[in-house]
């Protein structure tokens, strides 16, 4: 049997195990081929003073020379993106290959804020994929700015704001969203909505804060588009297992996770 494969569209950042480094670790600790594609490169994450961020050179090329390497791909996990012909070409793929299972994970901002830098056209790019999205992994910004939703109709902290959110993304195309939560209490809640039922989804909440959880998750849930097994279990168990790592760490902010613990199948 032809071992699987996802390919992984993510910035690189030279500091810390994030972005596409941690995407990578989480695919192939789960036995499945990693094919990177650096969409931007920086020499660390965005919060670092200093920070240098260049483009990627011949984005075009780079992906033309995968596409004639490797037919087909099990799962294609899409993150951060800020350039116009790097996402045209993301699209360009997508449509293409539309045996694989997208993974959209829409890196734009948090907090009520979007990131520095972020543009018009990074909005539109994402929200022209949702519909050929497997899922789609907005945290409660990135799932208002999506949607459209208008947060003063709202509390931050009202479950009809999320129901909102999702039934605003579904009629966008969604198929599957899962919506990154907040701490309540002692536990970190997300909210899984399949097209049918909404999931709240508990993990033991970790009182630090670390570099690089998102991407441990996003890897997860690509690991699982490949498997076929998007649903409210199989996502329970990726948040538990991240649960697990973040509970086993110093504190430091930059994550290095044990490679066995990453094993969704152990």
């Amino acid at each position: 049997m032809a071992r699987k494969r996802i390919i992984i569209f993510n910035d690189l950042c030279g500091i810390g195990t994030v972005a596409l480094k941690m995407n990578m670790l989480v695919v192939m600790a789960n036995g499945i081929e990693a094919v990177s594609v650096p969409t931007t490169i920086f020499s660390a994450p965005m919060n670092y003073k200093g920070f240098v961020r260049n483009k990627m050179p011949e984005f075009e090329n780079y992906v033309d020379s995968i596409e004639n390497i490797y037919l087909n791909f099990n799962a294609a996990l899409i993150g951060f993106i800020d350039d116009v012909e790097v996402s045209k070409r993301i699209t360009d793929f997508v449509i293409k290959h539309r045996e694989s299972k997208a993974v959209l994970d829409p890196i734009m901002g948090d907090n009520g804020k979007l990131y520095s830098g972020t543009r018009l056209e990074q909005i539109e790019f994402y929200k022209s994929l949702i519909p050929h999205a497997e899922i789609i992994l907005p945290n409660l910004t990135e799932g208002m700015i999506l949607s459209g939703v208008d947060l003063s109709n709202f509390s931050v902290n009202d479950e009809n704001l999320k129901i909102e959110i999702l039934k605003k993304l579904k009629l966008m195309g969604a198929k599957n969203i899962l919506l990154k939560g907040e701490p309540d209490g002692e536990n970190f809640i997300n909210t899984f909505y399949d097209g049918k039922d909404i999931y709240k989804i508990k993990s033991k909440y970790i009182h630090n804060k670390f570099h690089g959880t998102g991407d441990l998750l996003g890897g997860m849930i690509a690991v699982l588009a490949a498997n076929d097994e998007i649903n409210e279990k199989k996502i329970s168990v990726a948040q538990n297992i991240i649960s697990e790592i973040l509970k086993n760490e110093t504190g430091v902010e930059e994550l290095l996770p044990d490679l066995k613990k990453l094993n969704m199948y152990d």
